[in-house]
């Protein structure tokens, strides 16, 4: 044990002694707890793989990285495919959640989002970063890639989608194609609505 130069084995200069030998395992004990400390802002994610909530700063989610391992926008525009009178969108369907498909279904050849694409290219790596802005990426190409008739489940209550991705990438891409003739709401409730 290390003494005081003044050779006392004061009680202050033991429990000095005691607090950094505790100091020193919790801190060992927290880095072999943890295999290794979050040390980046992008190694968090949210809760909500779907969370639209913005940085006040106006930087995009909190928990966006800058870079990610993901396909850039050029890539998603190679990768992306889809025919005419086609194209399905939806936002903000909560409980309809398998509406989407099941209305694509019924239209001869509609195409989501992930069909459009080669199978397993919009699928989600747990160990890349970057998933939600990925999928503004490849849904922004998907758009751009639409054309004729275009139809879009969306929330017939007054569910706020200005901050989805519909209101935000999705429909300025497709009204600002010149090959997008038409935009069809669909009510998630009633197909012929």
């Amino acid at each position: 044990m290390y003494l005081n130069k003044g050779g006392s084995n004061s009680l202050i200069g033991r429990l000095g002694y005691i607090f950094s030998l505790l100091l020193l395992i919790g801190i060992l004990h927290q880095n072999v707890a943890l295999g290794s400390p979050l040390t980046r802002r992008e190694d968090i994610e949210p809760d909500d793989p779907d969370s639209d909530v913005d940085n006040p700063d106006g930087g995009g989610s909190p928990f966006s990285p800058t870079e990610d391992n993901y396909p850039d926008l050029d890539k998603c525009r190679d990768k992306v495919s889809v025919a005419k009178d086609k194209s399905v969108f939806y936002s903000a369907v909560g409980k309809h959640e398998d509406k989407p498909q099941q209305f694509a279904d019924q239209l001869p050849d509609g195409v989501l989002l992930r069909e459009a694409y080669p199978s397993g290219f919009t699928d989600k790596n747990d160990q890349w970063t970057g998933y939600k802005k990925f999928l503004d990426r490849a849904s922004k190409a998907f758009a751009e890639k639409s054309s004729g008739i275009v139809h879009v489940l969306l929330p017939t209550d007054n569910t706020d989608i200005g901050k989805k991705v519909w209101t935000k990438t999705e429909k300025p891409a497709l009204t600002s194609s010149g090959s997008v003739t038409r935009i069809v709401k669909v009510d998630p409730d009633d197909f012929t609505n």
